[in-house]
């Protein structure tokens, strides 16, 4: 698996899976905080 498909299987598990949104707005929303919070803590993936 490459570095592009770990990270949307992140995003999926810990962002977006079980979500429920009102709208795209909302899960651009989510996505935009997840995306912030992951740059705040990132490494390298090894």
């Amino acid at each position: 698996m490459n570095q592009i498909e770990t990270w949307f299987g992140i995003l999926t598990r810990q962002a977006i899976r079980r979500g429920s949104f009102n709208g795209v707005r909302a899960l651009v929303d989510v996505i935009d905080a997840f995306t912030s919070e992951w740059n705040d803590r990132a490494q390298l993936f090894a």
